[in-house]
């Protein structure tokens, strides 16, 4: 049962206020009612302030009850008018036997479904029954979508809110003037994880390995640039549990106990006289400042009491050095969206295309479509009839003949959440046929560096600023909940820092440890998430979430001309806006 608790860390998560007790109470209802999750209940909130153009996304009671009455309500009604027809067309009984009938639920199949193929029909019959599931888009056949016909997206339609813009970072974003600046798009020169590349071979001791001198090399750079920064002629040493009297100075990993909740640091070296494991409680009431979470790697001055290490300072920021100014001399526009690409109520890939008619009558330089194309949780997935890979290449297809001929570049950005995909992180580049091969179509790694003329954009699809929403622990000044997200990936260089991973996401460690981690800080970084867009700098770097497409929001971006020998966050422009 949903919790008051759990309804407000999501509403909190989400920036939506919520006015009085009996609006959640009402949250709850709704839950209760309906069977909602409260991740589900904000996700539908969201949608709700969107479709009905509420800039200010505070919850009430009055709004509530038109969202149940407009979204939860009209869907209801629909869902058991379609169930009640397929019930009237289908009389014939069943010929599937009992056991057979719990082998099929028990590989996740509607046994209700299943069990209709095996029906004795008759000739006549046969003729005149209709087809229960066609396709709600033209291009596709009834083997792709799995929406009636007669059924349009509740979540999704097309009114004068479309083209609305929603944010605004460093200004308007004036439409791109069509010349013969052709931009070249390649990857940086770090490492991406190729398409052959083998995963789940870990071992406990290689893990083991690659952890430790990932907290060493972390550890020490962490504790040179405090050095540079704040002279200090303490101990400095690798073992968190140093047998010393008085301050000294070390570095290790975050991690929290389960039972009792304290933060814990653990080292990357035994001590041999403590003879001790090298992980001590911290006890961080002397600062005033500082956020952590798990997976961390910080450097600490303090000094050990009863088995206690009493931080009195704390050191986070460990960047790496920017990438190098771009060359790009004229001003070039980028659209970036982030899947899923359809609504929950049907796998209707409207947003998708609508998206991709406007990209065609406009010719930006640059499209970036973080996946997942076809979310493997989406209720509708497992009712295709055709393969995922063959779905998933109509789609590309579709998106080809777009660009097929014209200037702008398509950047497609795997997911681990894909169905048709692997789901391992990080997670090599998809595969597609080769008439969908175009020169100006690329198909890139997650987590992928983009060089566009100089212009570094780091992208990954995983959700990372969510995941360090829900494990975090702070007591921080910095008021801007979003900016202190982004810094933690941008300070660790990591584009996934936490540890241990979140349940549903397949962290591979080797893998992680070559593909995961940026030499250089990008200019730009894309880190779509369900949480609100933004658009902010982050020590020189532009940070965009620009949502996601089922959510109805994109990213529009101009950046340049470069005019100086050093970048600054100025030369970017962004607007988030309602597809």
């Amino acid at each position: 049962m949903v919790t008051k608790k759990e309804v407000l860390e999501h509403l909190q998560t989400y920036n939506c206020k919520i006015k009085d007790d009996a609006a959640l109470q009402k949250c709850l209802e709704l839950c209760n009612k309906w069977s909602l999750t409260g991740e589900e209940l904000i996700d539908m909130w969201l949608i709700f302030c969107s479709n009905n153009g509420l800039e200010d996304q505070g919850v009430n009671l009055t709004r509530l009850n038109k969202m149940e009455t407009e979204m939860l309500q009209k869907e209801n009604k629909s869902q058991v008018a379609i169930h009640e027809t397929a019930i009237a067309d289908d009389n014939t009984p069943m010929d599937l036997d009992i056991s057979e009938s719990n082998i099929l639920g028990m590989y996740g199949c509607n046994q209700l479904l299943s069990s209709s193929v095996k029906r004795t029909r008759s000739p006549e019959n046969e003729a005149d029954r209709t087809p229960k599931i066609q396709a709600m888009d033209d291009s596709f056949s009834s083997d792709i979508t799995m929406t009636p016909v007669n059924t349009p997206s509740l979540r999704y339609t097309t009114s004068s809110q479309s083209g609305r813009v929603l944010l605004t970072y460093g200004g308007k974003v004036l439409p791109t003037i069509k010349s013969d600046y052709r931009i070249r798009v390649t990857k940086f020169n770090t490492p991406h994880v190729p398409s052959d590349a083998k995963y789940m071979f870990d071992t406990l001791f290689n893990k083991s390995s690659i952890l430790t001198f990932i907290c060493k090399s972390i550890g020490e750079r962490l504790c040179d640039i405090w050095n540079a920064q704040e002279k200090s002629d303490l101990l400095l040493t690798p073992q968190v549990r140093r047998l010393i009297q008085g301050p000294f100075r070390t570095w290790g990993r975050i991690s929290q106990d389960p039972a009792n909740k304290t933060i814990i640091l653990q080292g990357s070296e035994w001590c041999i006289r403590s003879k001790k494991p090298p992980f001590i409680t911290l006890n961080l009431q002397e600062v005033q400042n500082y956020s952590v979470y798990p997976g961390q790697i910080v450097a600490v001055e303090g000094t050990i009491l009863d088995n206690v290490l009493n931080v009195r300072k704390l050191f986070t920021e460990g960047y790496v050095p920017l990438a190098d100014t771009p060359r790009l001399r004229e001003k070039i526009n980028i659209v970036v969206a982030a899947g899923p690409f359809t609504t929950s109520d049907g796998l209707h890939f409207q947003p998708l295309w609508d998206l991709m008619k406007n990209i065609s009558e406009n010719e930006p330089h640059l499209v970036i479509l973080v996946g997942p194309f076809l979310e493997q949780s989406h209720p509708y997935i497992k009712g295709l009839k055709c393969t995922y890979d063959d779905c998933f290449n109509r789609i590309i297809t579709r998106i080809a003949d777009e660009i097929r001929g014209k200037s702008t570049h398509v950047v497609i950005v795997s997911s681990n959440r894909d169905a048709h995909h692997d789901v391992i992180f990080p997670t090599p580049e998809y595969s597609t046929t080769k008439a969908n091969e175009l020169p100006n179509l690329h198909l890139m790694p997650d987590p992928t560096m983009l060089d566009i003329d100089g212009l570094v954009i780091g992208i990954t699809s995983v959700d990372v600023l969510k995941h360090l929403s829900h494990v975090e622990m702070t007591n921080s000044t910095v008021h801007n909940r979003m900016t202190r997200l982004a810094n933690h990936v941008l300070a660790q260089s990591c584009f996934y820092p936490i540890y241990p991973p979140f349940e549903k996401l397949c962290v591979d460690t080797t893998l992680w440890e070559k593909y995961a981690f940026f030499d250089r800080q990008p200019h730009m970084m894309i880190l779509p998430s369900d949480i609100h867009y933004f658009c902010k700098p982050v020590n020189k770097t532009v940070v965009i979430n620009p949502e996601r497409l089922t959510k109805f929001h994109y990213a529009n971006i101009s950046v340049g001309p470069i005019t100086s020998n050093q970048w600054i966050a100025n030369y970017v422009k962004c607007e988030i806006i309602q597809v």
